[in-house]
């Protein structure tokens, strides 16, 4: 997860593979040549009241399906979905600007010289341009990480691809500062690499990691930058053998924004497996979240800007339930909030839990005010708005008639200036799905 002053590109954790014919969970969206569905006329944003639903949209091609899986709030209230359609035998990358009212301004495909392309996350910059990162499939079947910019008018200015030696590659997570710097995360095999390209493209640096503790561990699950632009790198490493048992420990790592050298790392070592789903930065703070094996416990662990731990906690319910932490925010005080399968929970500064609700969610954002707002599934697309003290300020949840049961594993939510925005697939009809509330 990014920092607040990235919301804009709101990255987190991305895993696809391009398989011809098989939509996998985790990949998304969108379709081109064909109208889009108007579920909901558009209501104006200043005459909302919060909480309301603006407006839905689904995007499906003449054939095949479609899904989003990413979407970043722009400037004026527009918002950009990116994600794939799907056609015999082929998957190709769609880019599609919406605007404030939920019209389709433009939709961009790239398929290139690939035998399928598809979008895993989106960012913008100060300027409006739009960066997009994914995955190919190469003709000889391996994959390869896509990286590519387009203009606020949706013209494409490059495309860029990050390949491995030997094997495929995979995109986990992008970050896209205000400045046109895009970092990014991903790994082939168990050996992850880290890489910063600027904003024409050309590629700034990048460093292979493998820890050395364990070379069957890997690290690329989530990043995040500081307010310096250096880079914070969080996943599984340092995997202890005893007893036939693997205990992952949960790995942080610093690299520096300038060139790319380790600055940093830090390893927890929890009491039973853990495994590292996020992480954010806001000040002076670094906040990372993850599950245990059995899903029994949610750890929250607390690092300073140079990953000395303030605190850590692996947060057991009273009853057990099983309970997943998958994503964490931090607010302008420093609490930490995470949301994920069981409980939304907020942590203070000091470790110490202010609240709990009640949750089946995948996403939490934080605003100025620490005030946060939880998206998932929930019989439709849900997002609730919880106050500073954890109380409900209000809860909607968007579904239609005839849409069955929609994915909760679309990876698409976002918190913009005036709106929430949630998507994902509505698996009945194949169609990608983005809806927006008011804030």
């Amino acid at each position: 997860m990014v920092g607040e002053a990235d919301r804009e590109g709101d990255l987190t954790h991305r895993r696809a593979i391009l398989v011809a014919g098989h939509v996998p969970q985790r990949f998304v969206l969108g379709c081109v040549g064909v109208a889009c569905a108007v579920l909901l006329l558009a209501t104006p944003a200043l005459a909302a009241t919060p909480g309301q639903l603006l407006w839905v949209r689904t995007y499906r091609p003449a054939s095949g399906g479609a899904s989003f899986l990413a979407v970043a709030a722009g400037s004026h209230g527009a918002a950009y979905a990116v994600g794939y359609k799907r056609g015999d035998q082929t998957m190709t990358l769609v880019l599609i600007k919406y605007d404030r009212e939920g019209h389709r301004r433009w939709v961009r495909e790239f398929r290139g010289d690939y035998q399928g392309t598809g979008g895993q996350c989106v960012g913008l910059d100060a300027r409006g341009n739009v960066y997009v990162g994914g995955q190919v499939r190469r003709r000889s079947g391996e994959y390869g990480i896509l990286l590519m910019k387009y203009a606020p008018d949706g013209t494409l200015r490059w495309s860029r691809t990050l390949n491995p030696i030997h094997g495929s590659a995979n995109l986990r997570s992008m970050v896209v500062d205000r400045a046109g710097k895009v970092h990014l995360v991903g790994g082939w095999g168990r050996v992850d690499v880290v890489a910063k390209y600027d904003p024409r493209g050309r590629r700034l640096w990048a460093v292979r990691y493998r820890d050395p503790s364990d070379p069957t561990a890997h690290i690329g699950n989530d990043l995040a930058l500081d307010g310096e632009g250096d880079v914070y790198v969080v996943g599984a490493g340092s995997v202890s053998h005893t007893d036939d048992t693997d205990t992952s420990n949960p790995l942080t790592l610093k690299f520096s924004g300038a060139d790319g050298s380790l600055l940093a790392s830090a390893v927890y070592h929890a009491t039973s497996a853990i495994y590292v789903e996020a992480v954010d930065v806001l000040g002076s703070t670094v906040a990372v979240c993850g599950s245990s094996s059995g899903y029994g416990k949610a750890p929250v662990i607390d690092y300073d800007l140079s990953l000395n731990q303030r605190y850590a906690v692996e947060y057991q319910p009273p009853e057990p339930v099983f309970i997943r932490a998958l994503d964490v925010a931090l607010d302008p005080a420093g609490n930490a909030l995470v949301t994920g399968y069981g409980l939304t929970l907020k942590f203070g500064p000091d470790g110490t839990l202010q609240w709990q609700q009640p949750a089946e969610d995948r996403f939490i954002r934080a605003d100025d005010s620490g005030n946060s707002y939880v998206g998932g599934y929930a019989g439709g697309l849900h997002v609730t708005k919880y106050d500073a003290s954890g109380d409900p300020v209000w809860t909607q949840t968007v579904t239609e008639a005839g849409w069955g049961r929609l994915s909760a594993y679309s990876d698409c939510y976002t918190l913009g200036a005036d709106g929430v925005y949630i998507g994902g697939q509505v698996l009945a009809h194949s169609r990608a799905v983005l809806a927006k509330f008011a804030r």
